[in-house]
């Protein structure tokens, strides 16, 4: 993806997006409408943006993230996500320059929210548990003031054996401080 994005023209509508994705979806024999899943565009000025996409390693599904150089072309990505377990890409946002990217594990069992911020100009820093490993997912970041990111979860023993009667599913957020 970050090749074909590369390669694009500096001025990228959603239209030249598509036909980038596209092309990555034929070349990688994928068969959906979804590039894995869903990706993430944040515009960051008026000719930078970074773009974050659930990739695979080989072993494990990964978010990465590439963004826009001074000349406005996609640089090489970068893994964001910890390797060695999966992450899947839930939102990108951008303000002032700041980035904020948000995955989680992509699982029902012990899912739990992550994310990692970039200062303007710099890579993204290492990731940050945001939630416990419960049934977290589905994190919407907001950059008004302190990173905040909000997320659905099930905590343990919300549910007891009593079916989908018994289902309790729960709005949390969290603010980075610090």
């Amino acid at each position: 993806l970050a090749a074909e994005l590369g390669s694009a023209p500096p001025m990228l509508d959603r239209d030249a997006f598509r036909a980038v994705a596209a092309r990555v979806r034929v070349r990688s024999g994928q068969k959906s409408k979804a590039l894995f899943h869903p990706i993430r565009l944040a515009l960051t000025g008026e000719r930078d943006a970074t773009v974050a996409w659930t990739g695979f390693d080989g072993a494990h599904a990964r978010v990465r993230v590439a963004s826009t150089d001074p000349s406005a072309r996609f640089g090489a990505p970068q893994d964001v996500s910890p390797a060695g377990r999966d992450g899947v890409v839930s939102d990108l946002v951008a303000a002032g320059g700041t980035r904020l990217v948000v995955w989680d594990n992509g699982t029902f069992d012990a899912n739990q929210v992550f994310a990692a911020l970039a200062a303007p100009g710099a890579p993204f820093g290492a990731a940050e548990a945001v939630s416990a490993a419960q049934e977290a997912r589905a994190g919407h970041a907001i950059l008004a003031g302190a990173p905040t990111i909000v997320w659905t979860n099930r905590p343990a023993g919300s549910h007891s054996p009593g079916g989908l009667d018994a289902l309790q599913t729960f709005a949390q957020a969290a603010t980075r401080t610090g």
